[in-house]
């Protein structure tokens, strides 16, 4: 695979692009970050190629190292919020906007992958907006909804601007790399007990207690970069060190963060595809173990981190008393005996339609405790059209990997991509609400970039089938 070598020259660029905006951002006065800002949107509108603006951009408002976070009353450095009549807009919404407008003067038809279900589900989101204004909404309710409304503009700009498998490639391959710069946050996090953003606002937002202490990530590149890492793998024959190394980078991030629902995700995520669908032989074993060996040398050397191991390694063991029937995990879980029965009070007070996005609602969602949550928000009528698009989902890819032989590249490619929606699955029925209807930020993204995708090797792979028949 040559996009590596092919993305040279943008890779020098949107790093150029990334440390600029840093220093726009911190080292100026805040009357240029708006201007930079303000003129990164005007370029994008303007430029032609859209996988290199649209994947900086994401980069940006996706908090990527948790750098760049959005200008408010704390954090007065960042991506600037714009004021004006008494509405603010975010950063990400102006961008939305922009896209969409952009998306507007693209003639080329609009597709993605399962597009009527997800009309079923902007239909049920459209009652749901009307049902929660009878229950009351509060200003804070409004304001949220509008901005989701602003980000699900992105499900119609992205396709049309990403129309091209080689464009979405190109656009995936852009945004991986920067699991470094999260791997750095981290080990940035553990030395000085504080994100970036926050130490340069002056801001104390993580605990000071060594032993408690756990870095906060939940950004795009990370979960992109171990995931979109085995979608590169996939399509090619050749074994790519460089992928090896962005997943292994991803789940050591991910490790040391000692979050241990997305640790168990990871762990099973590279059993299924080094094991079953990759069939890891020695070779391969020998290779990954020294990378991991190489990667942890170098971390600790940089930061002597045993202790945080050690932690991790702790919260982790604490799963073995969940499935001895300790409920809270040894006193550290907090889900099945205090949030969730807040929650089922919700749902049986309202389980049909649920609580929508109300203001009466709201102390009953919990994102902690995974569909109940869902089904708090949208009831079970909007929990069922949310299953019929898992169900569909499965059903489709299944169809599509049966049409093409054994003998397609592009039969693997979708084995991939059932394997990285199983994966948000996992945590979606089992500890959290990774798939609600006021999708946002990274989970939007997520989505749409996964649908989409499927959407361009389907068209590609079918086209491979048909002269695998005619040959």
């Amino acid at each position: 695979m040559n996009i590596l070598r092919e993305l040279r020259t943008d890779y020098i660029k949107i790093i150029s692009l990334y440390i600029i905006s840093f220093i726009v951002a911190y080292r100026l006065p805040r009357i240029y970050s708006y201007i930079f800002f303000s003129f990164l949107l005007v370029v994008f509108y303007l430029a032609k190629k859209d996988y290199f603006w649209l994947a900086l951009i994401i980069l940006l408002v996706s908090n990527t190292g948790s750098l760049f976070v959005v200008d408010n009353k704390l954090f007065t450095k960042g991506l600037p919020l714009y004021s004006f009549a008494g509405i603010s807009l975010q950063y990400i919404d102006v961008f939305s906007m922009v896209a969409f407008i952009k998306a507007m003067q693209h003639s080329i038809r609009h597709t993605i992958f399962l597009k009527k279900e997800l009309i079923l589900l902007a239909g049920y989101f459209a009652f749901m907006i009307m049902y929660s204004f009878g229950l009351g909404m509060d200003k804070s309710g409004l304001i949220t909804v509008a901005q989701v409304l602003v980000g699900f503009t992105f499900f119609y700009s992205f396709p049309k601007l990403i129309n091209k498998a080689s464009d979405f490639n190109k656009f995936i391959a852009l945004i991986i790399p920067f699991v470094v710069i999260e791997f750095a946050n981290v080990l940035f996090q553990f030395y000085y007990q504080q994100t970036f953003a926050g130490l340069l606002n002056n801001i104390s937002i993580l605990p000071s207690s060594e032993e408690s202490f756990r870095p906060d990530i939940f950004s795009l590149a990370d979960y992109f970069g171990i995931c979109f890492a085995m979608y590169f793998l996939s399509r090619s024959d050749k074994n790519n060190g460089f992928f090896y190394l962005i997943i292994l980078l991803s789940f050591v991030t991910m490790f040391l963060t000692a979050t241990r629902s997305r640790i168990v995700v990871y762990i099973i995520m590279l059993i299924l595809y080094f094991v079953v669908l990759q069939k890891f032989n020695i070779q391969k074993i020998f290779s990954f173990a020294l990378l991991f060996l190489v990667l942890f040398f170098i971390s600790n050397r940089i930061i002597n981190f045993h202790q945080w191991i050690d932690n991790s390694l702790k919260r982790i063991s604490t799963l073995e008393l969940l499935v001895k029937g300790d409920v809270t995990a040894g006193g550290t879980l907090q889900r099945i005996d205090v949030r969730l029965p807040r929650v089922l009070k919700g749902i049986k007070a309202n389980p049909v339609f649920g609580w929508g996005f109300s203001s009466a609602g709201s102390k009953y969602i919990d994102h902690h405790v995974g569909n109940f949550s869902l089904i708090a928000q949208v009831g079970i009528v909007g929990f069922i059209l949310f299953m019929n698009f898992v169900i569909n989902f499965f059903k489709k890819i299944h169809s599509w990997h049966k049409y093409f032989s054994r003998r397609n590249p592009f039969r693997k490619v979708l084995e991939v991509f059932m394997l990285l929606f199983i994966s948000s699955l996992i945590l979606q029925f089992s500890s959290y609400c990774f798939y609600d209807y006021l999708l946002s930020g990274v989970t939007l993204y997520w989505v749409i970039f996964i649908l989409k995708g499927i959407e361009l090797n389907i068209i590609e792979g079918a086209d491979y089938q048909k002269k695998l028949l005619t040959d």
